[in-house]
């Protein structure tokens, strides 16, 4: 069951603010999408668990619509690829386009880098030692209950109910568009202490000076070395989420609100998508910061383009993506389209390159996350 309404008042940011406070006890998530972009034409938020899917601990965790919990003996990818098989893929594919969106149901959520080693068991044993002082799932997906679609372009909003029990919940938002919403004020940070990375500085840089020698030993091409920053404190998600999304604006924008823990981030980056068997995989690598005015933001693109380091590495990202997409693509399909183009951000530009393939028969999204 779907509806569209007419919501050209109120941002999906004023919208999702209301549905915490009437919802406070749902899982709710937003992913924003910039403005005056070809891709960034849609903001979805999702209400609401009907089924829910965990990973914790190597156990897989699985709730029913009727609440009931199981706990299936494979990976939480095989579990879905079962699941995902079973489903009309011909009944939402004519929804969609009634709806003029994909995103119209389905599980969505988070996954986890530890999740590496249901792909790679070779890993299992080095990440078994590990330490998880955050002690949050390794993936932790749900169905919602309801998607709320918002065009930029139209100001329409398209309401989705995938749970006839959620029908109250329907009614609910409904009433909710025709009254007025009082400001938000974004609620201070209380902090407590000090922050702290969890790895110091010294050690820190003899990884890096580590990292270099596997790279000149030829045992890996790239390295990501990361410090995680803990800071404790009351924090208000949403609070926390709009200050970053102005400070940050990104194609790709969202705060998931879980019961215990909240993750929201800003990023320019597509993973990897799939579209009627059509991979996109887009690596972006090389950067320099905006110029104050357009005349040194044209040197500063220059600059990169020209960086020998930069296209290095750009050019390194490409084969990586070119081999990754390989794996599951059809044969002759695999291309390399608009490369090391420049993309302009808030405070940034990057360069950007389209890996594009056809999808091999017998193979599934799931192959290609893998």
């Amino acid at each position: 069951m779907h509806q569209t309404l007419l919501y050209d008042q109120l941002t999906p940011v004023a919208l999702y603010g209301q549905i915490k406070e009437q919802f406070s006890d749902e899982v709710t998530m937003l992913f924003e999408s910039v403005v005056n972009t070809s891709d960034g034409n849609f903001s979805f938020i999702a209400i609401g668990a009907q089924e829910r899917l965990i990973y914790r601990d190597k156990k897989t965790r699985y709730s029913d619509k009727k609440g009931t919990i199981s706990y299936p003996t494979e990976d939480p990818f095989s579990f879905l690829k079962k699941y995902y098989s079973k489903l009309d893929k011909d009944n939402y594919q004519q929804i969609s386009q009634e709806v003029g969106f994909g995103f119209i149901d389905g599980f969505i959520g988070f996954i986890a880098y530890d999740m590496v080693r249901v792909f790679e068991p070779i890993l299992e044993k080095s990440m078994d030692t590990l330490l998880d002082p955050l002690n949050t799932p390794d993936l932790d997906l749900i169905r919602p209950k309801i998607i709320l679609a918002y065009s930029h372009k139209s100001a329409k909003l398209t309401m989705i109910l995938n749970d006839e029990s959620a029908q109250g919940i329907f009614d609910q938002i409904e009433g909710m568009l025709h009254h007025s919403c009082n400001p938000m004020p974004i609620k201070a940070v209380k902090l407590d202490g000090e922050g702290s990375f969890s790895i110091k500085e010294e050690r820190f840089k003899q990884m890096v000076d580590e990292s270099k020698e596997h790279i000149r030993s030829g045992d890996i091409f790239q390295i990501l070395l990361s410090n995680r920053y803990t800071q404790k404190g009351e924090i208000d998600p949403l609070s926390f989420y709009r200050v970053l999304r102005s400070k940050n604006p990104s194609p790709y924008l969202f705060l998931l609100d879980y019961e215990e823990f909240s993750i929201c981030g800003s990023s320019p980056e597509v993973m990897v998508r799939l579209t009627d068997n059509e991979i996109l995989l887009r690596p972006i690598a090389g950067t320099r910061k905006r110029g104050k005015t357009h005349q040194r933001d044209r040197e500063l693109e220059e600059e990169m383009l020209n960086d020998p380091k930069e296209c290095a590495e750009h050019l390194m990202l490409i084969d990586l993506g070119r081999n990754d997409v390989g794996r599951v693509a059809q044969t002759g399909t695999v291309k390399v389209t608009e490369m090391m183009r420049v993309e302009r951000y808030s405070h940034v530009m990057h360069m950007v390159t389209d890996v594009e393939a056809q999808l091999e028969e017998g193979k599934d999204m799931f192959d290609l996350f893998a």
